[in-house]
């Protein structure tokens, strides 16, 4: 059988936690255009729960994740596994890592605040995860990435 279960990216998971953008039309109209809030639909009903858990909370550790969903972890784990070809961990990891990028990038959130909103416990071992991921820290990305006119192009909680 040559059947292969397609992988579901991050990409298809991740909800923004933006709220709207500027955009501008063709004829330099420009207005703020919401970022829509719904929920992907993967067309796995696991990886769609998944993907809620994580937009809704800010759990880091996968046990949290599967007794949010009331699922047993070793299956939850083999599912995730199928499903995306990540580690549980991993795939947790990434949707976080992902956060913390675009709020860094649009926001003037304190690197405390982001720490907090993608569940960890301090600023010191946000610091630690995010450079061992990206080989900066996040002041230095901040520095890198953000537009200096960032409070004009986006809108967030």
């Amino acid at each position: 059988m040559d059947t292969k279960i397609p992988k579901i990216g991050l990409d298809k998971l991740y909800v923004t936690v933006l709220e709207s953008r500027r955009v501008r039309d063709d004829q330099g109209r420009e207005w703020m255009e919401d970022y829509p809030k719904s929920l992907p639909r993967t067309g796995s009903v696991i990886l769609d729960a998944v993907a809620e858990v994580l937009a809704k909370t800010s759990y880091l550790e996968f046990g949290s994740v599967a007794r949010a969903l009331g699922v047993d972890p070793i299956d939850l784990r083999g599912a995730i596994r199928i499903l995306t070809g990540m580690k549980p961990l991993d795939l947790i990891q990434a949707y976080r890592l992902t956060q913390a990028k675009e709020w860094l990038m649009c926001t003037d959130l304190t690197p405390v605040e982001i720490a907090t909103r993608c569940g960890f416990g301090t600023k010191g071992s946000f610091q630690h995860f995010f450079r061992k991921q990206t080989g900066q820290t996040p002041s230095e990305f901040r520095r890198r990435k953000r537009p200096s006119n960032f409070r004009y192009l986006y809108t967030w909680k």
